[in-house]
């Protein structure tokens, strides 16, 4: 009825509830914004930085809201236009959360 959309993190091995949107719009828009924040804050890099990697994932099928999902990661984070991973959310997160989830992830490259 409220229809709460939950925004989840993994940070190490822990699912935790990152905040609650009413709408997917909102939903996106909080999830954008946290893997700035995550760039800024836990990898100390500028979200364009070559060492910055931009992932996306979903439950079900390539749908045409996982194709526009895809275009809003861009369209936020131009410098990896053409290189945004997309897959399948993995089934162990999957299984609790359903059908239709998007998500989205930023790694950065190790340097060694």
């Amino acid at each position: 009825m409220l229809r709460i959309k939950p925004v989840l993190q993994i940070q190490g091995e822990k699912l935790d509830t990152y905040a609650k949107a009413r709408t997917k719009k909102v939903a996106r828009a909080m999830m954008l914004e946290a893997v700035r924040r995550d760039c800024r804050e836990r990898f100390q890099a500028d979200e364009s930085s070559e060492d910055i990697h931009i992932e996306m994932a979903y439950t079900g099928e390539y749908s045409e809201e996982v194709r526009l999902w895809e275009q809003e990661i861009e369209t936020a984070f131009p410098a990896h236009r053409g290189n945004i991973l997309a897959d399948p959310l993995s089934l162990s997160i999957a299984c609790h959360t359903g059908a239709g989830v998007l998500g989205i992830a930023c790694t950065k490259k190790i340097q060694l």
